[in-house]
């Protein structure tokens, strides 16, 4: 009796779904370009409130972009039969990199999403800390940093096989599993055991056994910026700090904030166009003569120039939200 009566529960609730489903996508239309055209609306609205240092970072990126492609194709022609030819490959390619993820921070900036866009930030400080290591420790690092591309491969198969079950995927096939057997032998006998970590590629530059981010950062002393990753770490993870301050609400609301802001995009702005410079300065540098240091000076007025127009914008934006709250008007920040 017990059973019929929870199938018979099952079918109505069932049935209740697909009905409540049915009637989300009978005709969605009208309501999804509403969202668009309010969200095309606060857009805007952002470019013009923000349009001078989103101006000035466009102009630092396309800078950069332009800067890796000439560098790139120079520094390969010049240097090709060069021992440290692996060197130029790693940091081009962690340029290359680079300038792609500026241009995602650019996006989300552009769409209001301040977490977002710093966490990228993020990813872009990673690689110009990876890259002026690798440029400041030579051709040993560098060979290493590649190598350890392989040593992801071999962890990543362990990974799949493990979890391969539960996926309902198939296992992985076994010359494939001893491919990676040898390659992982390979790597132990010339790297050692410690090469098999996230910065195994740093152990020995750094005479530790497990190398963390944050000792690479110290070794090329930019440790000076772990605020601002445990800033954008809070935005990525799903801690209480994240969850409770958002770059996106100004002073003390107590908001849930769901989409877009206009607020809160001044540090991910100034910290990319930092960060790019730094990289770019780094792969001009690797062989220096008057361009290099001309360019390396351009960068870095610019982003000064970043720096101030984004930091301009912000301390408006928090002016007009303090007169709006005396008046008692509603807050503007949000979409």
């Amino acid at each position: 009796m017990g059973s019929a009566i929870e199938e018979a529960s099952l079918k109505v609730f069932e049935d209740a779904g697909e009905r409540a489903l049915n009637n989300v996508l009978r005709d969605p239309d009208p309501q999804l370009l509403y969202l668009a055209t309010e969200h095309d609306a606060f857009v805007r609205r952002l470019a013009l409130k923000w349009a001078k240092p989103f101006k000035l970072l466009d102009i630092h990126v396309a800078i950069c972009h332009e800067i890796g492609d000439a560098r790139n194709d120079w520094l390969r022609k010049t240097r090709k039969r060069s021992k440290d030819i692996i060197v130029v490959d790693v940091i081009t390619r962690l340029h290359g990199r680079a300038v792609q993820v500026a241009r995602e921070v650019q996006v989300l900036l552009r769409n209001g999403f301040a977490e977002g866009a710093l966490s990228r930030w993020r990813t872009l400080h990673e690689l110009a800390v990876v890259a002026m290591f690798v440029a400041q420790k030579g051709a040993d690092v560098a060979e290493r940093y590649s190598a350890h591309f392989d040593a992801d491969s071999v962890r990543a198969g362990r990974q799949y096989q493990k979890f391969a079950p539960a996926l309902k995927y198939a296992p992985m096939p076994e010359f494939e599993q001893r491919r990676l057997d040898r390659l992982k032998l390979e790597l132990e006998t010339k790297y050692g055991k410690s090469f098999f970590g996230d910065y195994g590629w740093a152990a020995e530059a750094l005479q530790v056994a497990r190398p963390t981010f944050a000792q690479i950062e110290a070794a090329i002393e930019l440790d000076r910026f772990r605020p601002y990753v445990g800033l954008a770490s809070n935005a990525v993870h799903a801690g209480a700090k994240g969850t409770y301050f958002r770059l996106g609400l100004i002073g003390n609301e107590d908001v849930i904030l769901t989409g877009a802001s206009n607020a809160g995009l001044e540090e991910a702005g100034r910290l990319a166009a930092h960060s790019l410079a730094q990289i770019s300065a780094t792969l001009l540098m690797l062989q220096t003569n008057a361009d290099s240091i001309i360019w390396s000076r351009v960068l870095l007025a610019l982003c000064k120039k970043v720096e101030h127009e984004f930091v301009v914008v912000k301390q408006r934006i928090e002016r007009e939200e303090r007169q709006l709250r005396r008046k008692g008007v509603a807050r503007h920040g949000r979409s």
